[in-house]
């Protein structure tokens, strides 16, 4: 870490702002992610190992699927209440696509846009968290599967969450189409 900046190389947890539609909460990736984050500004940059096939029985490994990512957004803290917005850009190479979703990359690749936004305070001594999320699969093509699918490269999210003395309760609504996001993050 220097002054605003920071370098994490290694595994680590999820360090883009997100909810659960396109990360399970549980997501560490591997690789490396340069932060920066300085008066309510932030942006985080990164490359990672998406997926690591094992070729045989001796677990000797093949070639690593890759993504690249980069998200920009802001956050605003007011008396008793903030908020947060962010903007997100995931490349997946056409090895993950090969691998894990078993398309050709060239019908099928994970080029997502997403933004993600959040608003949250207290009310009396409940805290409140209102949050949506919309992703667009810029990579999906209408031959990728024998339904064919074009139209199905979205995902979103809208959810709230309340908590009190230690207790959280929640309700999410989602979409997530069929080429929208990757499977099995």
């Amino acid at each position: 870490t220097w002054d605003d900046m920071s370098l994490t190389l290694g595994q680590q947890m999820n360090p883009y702002q997100s909810s659960f539609i396109l990360w399970d909460g549980d997501l560490r990736p591997q690789g490396l992610t340069a932060q920066y984050d300085q008066a309510g500004f932030f942006a985080t940059a990164g490359y990672y190992v998406a997926f690591q096939a094992v070729s045989n029985a001796f677990g000797e490994q093949e070639d690593a699927a890759e993504m690249g990512a980069v998200q920009i957004g802001y956050q605003a803290e007011m008396e008793g209440m903030d908020a947060m917005i962010a903007a997100a850009y995931y490349h997946f190479d056409d090895q993950y696509t090969d691998d894990v979703v078993g398309v050709m990359g060239n019908d099928l690749t994970y080029q997502i846009g997403d933004l993600y936004g959040y608003i949250a305070g207290t009310i009396e001594d409940v805290g409140i968290k209102a949050y949506g999320e919309i992703l667009q699969n810029f990579g999906s093509d209408e031959d990728a599967f024998a339904m064919g699918a074009d139209d199905e490269a979205m995902a979103w999210v809208l959810g709230l969450e309340a908590s009190f003395a230690g207790l959280k309760l929640g309700y999410a609504y989602g979409v997530r189409e069929l080429q929208s996001a990757p499977v099995g993050l």
